[in-house]
């Protein structure tokens, strides 16, 4: 009796075992399966990168010999940031342009434009922004909340008033101008995105340079992210009807 109920013990493990080893195989099919059907919509966002990449090309082709006369940075993702090495862009509390930051924001989108314009850079282009940044500081007798919504309405009324003066610019032609206002939008973040002394995002621990922090940045939104969504889509629905 005890050797039989053993062996039948011994039986039910080998047989949960089989189960188990079985399972694990469908799991792994199910797997393999997922990988192998969703990995176009992996590199989706390889696929896109390119607007990116042709827009830094393109910007840093035309803007390279004169950013350093303006102050002015390009990063890989098209984003120029004016850095108020040479320049105040604002004085502080002050939403109106400088005469020097007047003079380089005309040369500038006078070049600008003949880049983010091209047809086939400006498909890829859902938004331009101009943003417009603060200082951390306000009044000292004013509180956290209150200085932040302060800081607020000046960086609207920066970023508002470079749009104004460029819609403006007798700089700029008729057809320009109609494509700023399609595309571009003034945008206000008072001091959420402060800067240190090099002109770069604030690290903990790191002090502010508030001349710096008081900027308007020229940043392009692309349409990479509504092509991926679009594609994905797409793809599940096709998966669907399959």
């Amino acid at each position: 009796m005890n050797i039989l109920g053993k062996n039948s013990k011994e039986d039910e493990w080998v047989s949960l075992s089989d189960i188990m080893t079985s399972l694990m195989l469908i799991f792994l099919f199910i797997a393999v399966y997922f990988i192998v059907s969703t990995k176009d919509i992996i590199d989706f966002p390889k696929v896109f990168q390119k607007n990116e990449v042709m827009l830094h090309a393109e910007l840093n082709k035309v803007l390279k010999n004169n950013l350093v006369n303006w102050g002015a940075e390009l990063d890989t993702t098209g984003l120029v940031r004016f850095n108020n090495s040479q320049f105040v862009q604002f004085e502080t509390g002050s939403s109106k342009l400088s005469p020097q930051f007047e003079k380089v924001i005309d040369e500038f989108f006078k070049n600008y434009l003949t880049v983010v314009m091209k047809p086939e850079i400006e498909k890829n282009i859902k938004e331009i922004y101009i943003e417009g940044h603060t200082s951390t500081y306000w009044s000292r007798n004013s509180s956290e909340q209150e200085s932040y919504i302060a800081n607020m309405n000046l960086s609207q009324a920066r970023a508002q008033s470079t749009l104004v003066y460029l819609l403006n610019s007798p700089g700029l032609s008729v057809e320009q101008k109609k494509w700023l206002s399609k595309k571009v939008r003034a945008i206000g973040y008072s001091s959420s995105k402060p800067l240190n002394n090099v002109g770069e995002p604030l690290n903990t621990g790191e002090k502010e340079n508030p001349s710096k922090s008081q900027r308007v940045d020229i940043r392009v939104v692309t349409t990479t992210e509504e092509q991926i969504r679009k594609l994905a889509n797409d793809h599940f629905e096709n998966e669907g009807s399959s």
